[in-house]
């Protein structure tokens, strides 16, 4: 599965998740009216990512810190122990901007 796939599908555990995602929508080059303007996708935020981690069935617990760290709470392991060691990037808050061990970490917790 490539990445942008795996993007695609925590994108939708995370709407399905919380469905006012759907909401966040945002307009490009506007057209006459409303109606007629393009949109793209929300952005997938950290929280976004969280509350669909948090409504997955695993029984792990999982925090992240305030430097984006993922940790296991069961083993008191982290990312940064990792063969290759990954955070969310808290400066660019948008899952399509994570670099691809988050993506495949953030992927295996929600599927």
């Amino acid at each position: 599965m490539t990445n942008l796939q795996k993007i695609e599908v925590i994108r939708a555990k995370c709407i399905e998740a919380n469905p006012e995602i759907k909401k966040r929508r945002y307009a490009i080059g506007r057209g006459e009216d409303f109606y007629t303007s393009k949109y793209i996708l929300p952005t997938i935020h950290i929280a976004d990512v969280l509350v669909a981690i948090q409504h997955t069935p695993k029984t792990s617990k999982l925090v992240i810190d305030d430097y984006g760290v993922f940790w296991d709470m069961n083993t008191l392991k982290n990312s940064t122990l990792q063969e290759k060691s990954f955070a969310w990037n808290l400066l660019k808050d948008d899952l399509t901007l994570q670099s691809e061990e988050t993506i495949n970490f953030i992927y295996d917790l929600i599927t």
